[in-house]
């Protein structure tokens, strides 16, 4: 099933009458429902290397509705034949992994960081809940649900809350930190092969940040109350 057919199930679709049957400019399906180019695609629109007929001036009624639909662009999403289903960044973690349970194939999964680009007619339809693909912005890469979860829950998640490395230093190698080098250099060793693969830069993104700033402030905390405790001991002794 194209994308685009999928997604366009759970939204309102444009008005739109019958005409000569033609080839839409973005899926290439023939179609008797559609709207002129001009009509849905703007001036600022660059998505044309994602177009399956370029030379078609139309654009079907499905496709239409996906590009004119404000609530997809700005937000993250999964579709199947069934619902269509919004999320959070801070919901990720529980859903990409859980795909199984929660969608039938074929379904789309797409994901925003800045809330403004297309990823309806972009994203691949997929048939695997296991191995499948993410529509990520302009990037798009498989998500091996075994193997990201091995690195994501094994790796990435104890250096991020335990170790404490920032996002940063995860993504880069540039370590400005307390911990010791052995355990650095055992990560490394780890994350090396992964780093700069977009997949790579997702399972980073999704680490929860808030879920790290409690840790961390309850750690400086800890380390004040610790230090005033030395003080008042100090303080009896003498």
């Amino acid at each position: 099933m194209i994308n685009t057919e999928l997604i366009a199930k759970h939204i309102d679709l444009l008005e739109c009458e019958e005409s000569e049957r033609k080839v839409c400019k973005i899926c290439g399906k023939q179609t008797t429902r559609y709207f002129a180019e001009k009509k849905i695609l703007s001036e600022k629109f660059n998505d044309f290397d994602c177009c399956k007929q370029i030379k078609s001036d139309i654009v079907c009624v499905e496709c239409a509705s996906c590009i004119k639909n404000a609530a997809l662009r700005r937000s993250c999403f999964y579709a199947d034949e069934n619902k269509l289903v919004y999320f959070k960044k801070d919901d990720i973690e529980k859903i990409v992994f859980n795909m199984s349970n929660l969608v039938h194939v074929p379904f789309v999964f797409c994901f925003t960081q800045s809330f403004k680009k297309h990823n309806s007619f972009k994203a691949q339809t997929n048939y695997s809940t296991t191995c499948f693909s993410i529509q990520f912005e302009n990037e798009r890469f498989l998500f091996d649900t075994k193997k990201c979860s091995e690195l994501y829950y094994n790796v990435l998640k104890p250096a991020y809350f335990e170790l404490l490395l920032s996002k940063e230093e995860l993504l880069t190698g540039n370590y400005n930190t307390l911990v010791e080098p052995k355990k650095l250099f055992e990560l490394e060793a780890k994350l090396k092969a992964h780093r700069g693969t977009s997949v790579f830069e997702f399972l980073v993104f999704i680490l929860n940040s808030n879920e790290r700033n409690e840790i961390l402030k309850k750690r400086k905390e800890e380390l004040k109350n610790a230090r005033k405790s030395k003080k008042t001991t100090r303080g009896n002794v003498g």
